[in-house]
């Protein structure tokens, strides 16, 4: 998807993270500051960055495996085990988490897909990237059944050829996962405004407030479960 933007061609997307709220915020002109009204959904625990150019397609038509994106894969694999307590293979639930996150819940046609679709169509990506058996490894036999075949290759699309920016998968402290369009780090936090569509991956910034990294999604909290009813002024 073009950057994995929110503001992109296409439909309005349902999520709505901070519940049924209106959007509250001012603007101190003369500071060059935004203060929006919302909540904080906790803090970046790890992240890894990629490039969306990594959703491009399997192996080249020789049949060998493209090290550097398998490396990519890796990590990001590696980096979801670190934070769940049984590491390798992973759950069909992480699995199916890990995937929605890197998709911001759409399929190939920019529209909410099903989740269950999204991870059986990342099991197909991996066999394609990282070869059958070594994708094995990091799945197991999730979503390996005769009808529970998924489709690699339009796992992450829309992609278009031109250079991407650096993108960051990355795990919350209470192990939730999510994206960002844009390279977070450990110590970021995770701000969802009211009203909007997106939440924020905010870094402080001193005395300042901080500053905006990107738009993300994440994983269970995209309809609003995740609120608790406590409202912030954030300033940036």
């Amino acid at each position: 998807m073009l950057l994995r933007n929110p503001v992109r061609f296409g439909s309005p997307m349902p999520w709505r993270p901070a519940g049924d709220f209106e959007a509250h915020w001012a603007v101190d002109r003369e500071n060059f500051n935004l203060s929006l009204k919302g909540s904080f959904l906790g803090g970046v625990r790890s992240a890894s960055t990629y490039r969306e150019t990594v959703f491009r397609g399997g192996p080249p038509a020789s049949g060998e495996l493209d090290l550097d994106l398998a490396s990519t894969w890796q990590k990001i694999l590696c980096l979801v085990a670190e934070s769940q307590d049984n590491g390798f293979p992973l759950s069909e639930d992480t699995l199916t988490a890990c995937a929605t996150s890197l998709c911001y819940g759409q399929d190939e046609a920019c529209k909410p897909a099903e989740e269950a679709k999204l991870a059986r169509n990342f099991v197909a990506y991996l066999k394609s990237v990282l070869g059958v058996e070594d994708s094995a490894k990091y799945t197991g036999s999730s979503f390996s059944g005769p009808d529970e075949q998924g489709d690699g290759t339009v796992f992450g699309k829309p992609v278009w050829d031109f250079e991407y920016p650096e993108s960051s998968f990355f795990v919350m402290h209470d192990r939730s996962m999510g994206c960002c369009i844009a390279p977070v780090a450990p110590g970021d936090g995770v701000f969802v405004p009211l009203g909007c569509t997106y939440p924020l991956v905010l870094r402080p910034d001193g005395e300042r407030g901080f500053r905006v990294r990107g738009y993300c999604f994440v994983h269970g909290a995209m309809h609003g479960e995740r609120q608790t009813g406590r409202d912030y002024f954030s300033r940036y």
